[in-house]
């Protein structure tokens, strides 16, 4: 008599880790490719103030200290012994970024050097060769250094959402798919291409998605503490993303009891001080306050810094707020095309915002019954929903002070977004989870084409 034993149909769960570890990897190579590819086909100073945020690392590589100028007459080297004319209009950045470029710079016994982009082509000349007239493979080989650790800082990013998405689900392909949504949006590969301090935002964006979610599970005391810290460390990256403090307050709330929240509120206080103070007070004392908002205003309007060559006024605020704003944000969160060869078409962005309409609906056929089962909290959920609120908000905030906004700045929230898009498809079937990060994979391809490849540089 035989006897026969009953197998599961679902893999060991030493079967699926390991396929979830190749999942990512085989994300980790797609990002990684193309990225490279941007890098390297791009010359030197091509991307969007690409120029001004390295001058900035060779300031600091060169053993001084950026500070926003009292006049053009001293906007020239900003400490950096040099011939070069270039005049930087990132300047008033916060520093975090650049010194850890320049630490490692130094590392690589890699020597400070003028950046000098030489005369540009404007609008007047063939703009399809690219914004220089002339391009320094000496330059490109130099930059090349200083993208690569970008690179790296998206892939930082793409495994702290993976990372975050594994925490509210116990689905094993949901933080997958996140990761592969954040991976192969068009606008994040084209930033972790070049060098800009966007991309430590985001890096610490996704951290924050990752502590949030932590600190939102009591008791997690710890990591309220290490959300608080990375909250420091984006005040002294880039100022845009102050209202990602609100991030605090889901935190906050998912504590038990009003001593217990106060307590947490004080630690979380001395430490965001602690961590990005020194260079709120640095600001007071060299230029009056603690955003140093005057003083940039002061420095940049003249050099077109501001999006004109004079003041910037908003003349009518409801505008801004109800259409400007959200068109540009229509435009340009996916991909926004620099290079006239190419422009981001119209069907693109509404066929990603429809995929991501499409994913976000799914959180809301999840009854409070469904969460517990799924991994979530409300808490949680709050908190991430919370930071994607506050990434796009930081756009409306810079609008009302310059004209130069960018959708770009709401990429600090496109790990939570991410994490929050493949909680909503974790019930759909495979091929309509796959559906946004294709379709991602395949916009970034096309906008390589016809941003990098088809551009016909200048030698």
């Amino acid at each position: 008599m035989s006897v026969t034993v009953a197998t599961t149909s679902s893999p060991p769960k030493a079967s699926t880790g390991r396929r979830q570890v190749l999942a990512v990897l085989g994300i980790m190579a797609a990002f990684s490719a193309p990225t490279s590819v941007i890098a390297i086909k791009t010359p030197a100073w091509e991307a969007q103030d690409e120029p001004d945020h390295v001058q900035n690392v060779e300031v600091l590589a060169a053993g001084h200290w950026y500070r926003i100028p009292g006049s053009l007459l001293h906007q020239r080297s900003s400490g950096v012994s040099t011939r070069s004319r270039f005049i930087s209009n990132e300047l008033h950045q916060p520093p975090l970024y650049y010194l850890l470029l320049a630490a490692y710079q130094r590392l690589i016994g890699l020597h400070s050097r003028a950046v000098d982009p030489g005369p540009a082509s404007f609008l007047s000349l063939d703009a399809r060769r690219g914004l220089y007239l002339h391009h320094s493979s000496s330059d490109h080989r130099f930059v090349l250094y200083l993208r690569f650790p970008n690179v790296l800082l998206g892939i930082l990013t793409m495994c702290l959402t993976f990372l975050a998405a594994r925490l509210i689900s116990s689905d094993p392909w949901t933080p997958v798919i996140a990761a592969a949504i954040v991976a192969f949006v068009p606008r994040f590969v084209f930033i972790s291409s070049f060098v800009t301090n966007d991309n430590l935002v985001n890096t610490l964006g996704a951290g924050l998605a990752y502590a949030g979610v932590r600190a939102a599970r009591p008791p997690g005391r710890l990591w309220v503490i290490i959300v608080a810290g990375l909250l420091g460390l984006l005040v002294i990256t880039k100022l845009s993303a102050l209202p990602a403090l609100i991030v605090l307050l889901p935190v906050l709330v998912a504590r038990t009891g009003w001593r217990e929240r106060t307590r947490a509120l004080a630690a979380a206080i001395a430490v965001i001080v602690a961590v990005g103070g020194w260079y709120l007070i640095q600001n007071d004392v060299r230029y009056g306050d603690p955003l140093a908002l005057s003083a940039s205003k002061h420095y940049l309007e003249p050099i077109g810094g501001l999006g004109t060559f004079g003041p910037y006024v908003v003349t009518n605020p409801l505008r801004l707020i109800l259409y400007d704003v959200p068109s540009r944000i229509w435009w340009e969160f996916w991909h926004a095309s620099t290079m006239p060869p190419y422009s981001w078409p119209w069907p693109a962005s509404a066929l990603l915002w429809g995929l991501m309409a499409f994913a976000l609906a799914g959180l809301l056929n999840r009854s409070g019954a469904n969460l517990p089962r799924s991994g979530v909290t409300r808490a949680q959920l709050t908190v991430l929903a919370s930071l994607v609120l506050a990434a796009f908000a930081s756009v409306w905030l810079v609008a009302f002070n310059t004209a130069a906004y960018d959708a770009r700045l709401a990429l600090v929230g496109l790990p939570a977004l991410a994490c929050l898009a493949g909680l909503g498809l974790e019930h759909r079937k495979v091929p309509l989870r796959l559906l946004l990060p294709v379709a991602g994979l395949g916009a970034t391809l096309v906008a390589i084409y016809g941003d990098v490849l088809s551009v016909h540089w200048n030698p």
